[in-house]
């Protein structure tokens, strides 16, 4: 699922104009484009987090 969030989100943004998906639906809400940008920025976090379970014996994740 993960390797076609890229494919999927180029699908449904294909025919859409830019300035629909760069529009504030709302006064302060986020525009569609910035919502599918944030589904690449958790893919690349998750990615992270998991390779850190995966490869260690005591994962630790990093905090602030």
């Amino acid at each position: 699922m993960i390797a076609q969030t890229p494919v999927r989100a180029k699908a449904l943004c294909l025919d859409t104009p830019t300035e629909l998906l760069e529009r504030e639906p709302e006064p302060g809400e986020w525009p569609a484009a910035y919502g599918i940008g944030h589904l690449f920025d958790v893919d690349v976090v998750c990615g992270f987090r998991w390779r850190l379970v995966a490869t260690e014996d005591d994962p630790v994740y990093p905090r602030r």
